[in-house]
């Protein structure tokens, strides 16, 4: 029954730390799912400063050699005990030793302890835990941010630079004379345009920061051949967007506010669009839209209910 009830805690961890990995970026510990014995360790994790983890970002890990053979975090709510289940294909004899990841300041420890492993032993108890202590606490994690940019403008500092976990760093965007920030992306996603800087906090992993800058001021529709046009502005509840020639089967929209903040996003194939925008508050926003072949428009309208 004990055994059971520390195999469910232990799945029930794992689902914890894969949805705390999506936060941060611990090491690429991943004990094998396939192994036909385990045993059962009850813990806590000597912290940094001499007290106890309760951080359940923080992570205990067995390893035989170099592989993974179990992985756990504290859990707040019990003191930050730590249940530990640690597996082989052997009944005994493997030597277990253990490492530790601490979150908050992206380092990693080689903890003291170490086991023989014997199938369905137990360590440490609710009331008397096994206590892990670091052994050899190694540097904060470094990680880089690469940034570029498309179009006539600077961001600054461009390139690749790197960081120790946990850094702030700033980004400021320049467009040149007669352009603007049309678009952001960090690692990968939209944060919008009409930008003039970004700040990643307490950065946790690599990244990317790219920026699109483009010609003209952005409030008005700017492309080499308008292929778009709003049928009225201002707007009380629906957008119309009508095409004016067929040059392009669909395109993808945006609306954002002066500032840049996406609001609403879409995808139209018709020869009109009317878009809902009835949720929106009253004020000045910017339609960009990204056509079929790859041209991209803006266009401002003003929202009055």
């Amino acid at each position: 029954m004990k055994s059971l009830l520390y195999t469910f805690l232990s799945l029930l961890l794992i689902l914890i730390i894969l949805t705390n990995q999506a936060h941060a970026t611990p090491p690429d510990w991943e004990p094998p799912t396939n192994l036909q014995f385990n045993m059962q360790i009850v813990a806590r994790l000597t912290a940094i400063d001499g007290t106890f983890s309760e951080v359940e970002t923080d992570l205990v890990a067995a390893f035989v050699g170099d592989e993974c053979r179990g992985l756990a975090s504290p859990i707040a709510d019990v003191d930050g005990l730590v249940f530990l289940t640690v597996g082989s294909n052997l009944t005994s004899g493997e030597t277990i030793t253990f490492k530790a990841w601490y979150s908050v300041t992206g380092q990693i420890a080689d903890l003291n302890e170490t086991f023989a492993f014997t199938d369905q032993g137990e360590v440490g108890t609710f009331d008397e835990p096994f206590i892990f202590t670091i052994q050899t606490l190694y540097p904060p994690a470094i990680y880089s941010i690469v940034a570029t940019s498309t179009g006539n403008g600077t961001i600054e500092p461009s390139g690749t630079i790197e960081l120790v976990h946990g850094s702030n760093q700033l980004y400021t965007f320049t467009p040149d004379d007669n352009n603007h920030v049309f678009d952001v992306k960090i690692n990968g996603t939209s944060i919008g345009g009409f930008l003039s800087s970004y700040e990643f906090v307490n950065l946790q992993q690599n990244s990317t920061i790219h920026v699109d800058f483009a010609t003209g001021t952005g409030l008005d529709t700017y492309a080499a051949n308008k292929i778009l046009t709003l049928t009225t502005n201002p707007v009380s509840s629906l957008l119309c967007l009508k095409q004016l020639n067929d040059a392009i089967a669909s395109y993808s929209y945006s609306i954002t506010t002066m500032d840049g903040q996406i609001v609403q996003k879409g995808i139209s194939i018709k020869e009109s669009t009317y878009i809902d925008i009835y949720s929106l508050n009253s004020g000045s926003y910017i339609l960009v839209v990204q056509l079929d072949n790859g041209d991209m428009e803006s266009h401002k309208f003003l929202l009055i209910k």
